[in-house]
Order: structure tokens, then sequence, then C-alpha cells
């Protein structure tokens, strides 16, 4: 169910515009109660993070890549590392860290802003 409900994402944010909207069935106002986490994974950013916790946002839409590029499930933290998962346990398959070297004390510089996946024409 996981895969058929993150495949309907063929937009990274639901659609076009960006409205993380699912025209997945499977889930339901009549069954959402009953929905359990499938895994969670945790990065470690946010306990690397100095100062105070809350200068730290996690906030990503993850991105399925397609079976060509072997169907990870790709994302970027807040320090800019790029971490691919397996879509169906939740295992990290790769880490990648630009070392980009950011003030822990800056909000702003400490927000990794996207993760793309590029398609040759």
């Amino acid at each position: 169910m996981l895969l058929a409900f993150v495949a309907a994402f063929a937009n990274a944010a639901g659609d076009p515009f960006g409205q993380h909207h699912s025209p997945a069935t499977q889930i339901t106002p009549d069954n959402v109660t009953q929905l359990e986490p499938a895994w969670t994974h945790r990065n470690g950013d946010m306990a690397a993070a100095e100062g105070v916790p809350s200068s730290v946002s996690a906030q990503s839409t993850p991105i399925l890549l397609p079976q060509v590029a072997d169907g990870h499930l790709v994302y970027c933290t807040p320090f800019n590392r790029v971490i691919a998962l397996d879509p169906q346990t939740g295992r990290e398959r790769w880490t990648y860290d630009p070392r980009c070297d950011a003030p822990a004390n800056d909000p702003i510089a400490a927000a990794a802003l996207s993760t793309h996946r590029w398609r040759k024409p």
C-alpha cells in the first residue's frame, strides 16, 4: 500500500500546483484512524544541531525515484544532506553530505531548500 500511495505522487508535491494531493482511494475518512506507521527514519540532524532546538526545522517532501533510478525514496535534511531510503522498509540505502558549512545559530542557513530529480530529455 505504501508504494501505491507514494507512486501516485508523479509530481514532487502531488500535482503540478504543489497542493500535496493524492488521487489514492485506499485511505478514507472511515479507515484513517486505523493507520499505523510502517517505519520511521531519523537522520540525526536535529540531535546534531547546536543551540536552541527550535532553530532547526525539519520539513521535506520526499521524492520516489522510478525503478530505472533504483526506486529510492530521497529527501534532503535541514543541513543539506541527501538521504536515499528503501521505501518499503525505511532502511537507509545511501547518503550524500556536501559538507556545507553553515553557522549553527543561523536558522536560515540551516534549512535545505529542496531536492530534485533530473531527467535527461
